[in-house]
Parts: structure tokens; sequence; C-alpha cells
């Protein structure tokens, strides 16, 4: 079997944070603005949305590497880890949101917040 090294879990959730981001972004850039109605309810819909599957994919793959590992001190090391990834992620989203969102203040990605 496979054996996974700890910082796999972290390198996952961080390629996970810079693709959901990605979409958030290009999600939010997408939806147009209206006089009437700005968008800027969908624009945080797909934030949040981006989030939360950002969440359950890096724990999701996470999980699937754990099943390749074989002994049972590593796996449970590791899925630790992923548990902790998941967390870092989950707050990693939200604090780069949030200061995109006070920087970018005059564009769409200023509504996130």
């Amino acid at each position: 079997m496979i054996q996974a090294p700890i910082m796999s879990a972290y390198v996952w959730g961080a390629v996970i944070l810079i693709v959901f981001f990605l979409v958030a972004v290009t999600a939010s850039n997408m939806i147009l603005y209206k006089p009437n109605n700005p968008g800027t309810a969908a624009r945080k819909v797909w934030f949040w949305l981006c989030c939360l599957l950002a969440m359950v994919a890096t724990f999701a793959i996470g999980v699937w590497k754990a099943g390749d590992i074989s002994v049972p001190v590593t796996k449970q090391a590791f899925e630790n880890h992923v548990y902790i990834a998941t967390g870092v992620v989950f707050l990693a989203f939200i604090l780069v949101g949030f200061a995109i969102s006070k920087i970018c203040s005059n564009s769409k990605l200023g509504t996130w917040f």
C-alpha cells in the first residue's frame, strides 16, 4: 500500500483552497450588476458555497488518501491531520475572502462580506 506523508494533507488542502477560491472569484465576477438587483446576495451565496465545498473536498480527499495507508498508527496520525487541514482550509478561505473583500471594496468582490 501507499504510505502518504502527513504533509500531503496540508498540500491537498492548499490546492483545493486555491481552486475553490478561484471558482468563487470567477462566479462572483460573472454575476451581472443591475441597478435594481446588484447581485450581492448571489455573490455571497457563491462565496459560502465554495467555502463549504472546499471543506468537503479537503476532507473527502484526505479520507480517500488515508484508505491507502496500511500502518494503523500512521493512518490515525494522517486522519488527525486531515481534520486539522479541513479546519485550516475553512479559516484560510474566510480570512483571505475577507481581506480580498476589503481590498477590492469597490468591485464585485467587495460584496462578499
